[in-house]
């Protein structure tokens, strides 16, 4: 189930990150069962009009869930994360997960992490080469 073609390039890896990201944002939560059955019935709540939507304080529009493709490439893209973690170490795995898929900032997953800013930059670099010559089906020299 290979999707991708040799020569993929680090734009891409990151938009394939961040749409995995985003993807498992949108996938619905099987872990509902805190709602009451009554709860359940009328949950969300359907507003028919624009006029009925000023009622309400903030309405929260819920995207749809992902399609299968994109599943599919989020469950690859998995398998990368996967494989770097088990290959390179679980930091260097997070580091890129959490910069480029959540897109947050280097000095916030440095202190989540517990390391310097220029480390977590490394790790996170080094991660991202080492994952575009993976994905381009480049072996390492022995």
């Amino acid at each position: 189930m290979k999707a991708t073609k040799a020569g993929t390039s680090k734009g891409e890896i990151i938009d394939r990150l961040e749409e995995a990201c985003d993807v498992w944002r949108r996938t619905p939560d099987k872990e509902r069962s805190y709602l009451k059955a009554g709860e359940r019935v009328c949950w969300p709540t359907i507003i028919l009009s624009y006029y009925e939507s000023g009622l309400y304080a903030a309405v929260k529009v819920r995207r749809p869930p992902p399609l299968p493709a994109s599943i599919d490439r989020a469950d690859e893209v998995m398998n990368w994360l996967t494989w770097l973690g088990k290959t390179h170490g679980r930091e260097v795995m997070r580091a890129l997960w959490l910069c480029h898929g959540e897109g947050k900032e280097v000095s916030t997953v440095s202190r989540s992490m517990g390391l310097s800013r220029p480390t977590v930059r490394k790790k996170r670099d080094f991660g991202l080469a080492v994952l575009v010559l993976h994905v381009a089906g480049v072996k390492k020299a022995a």
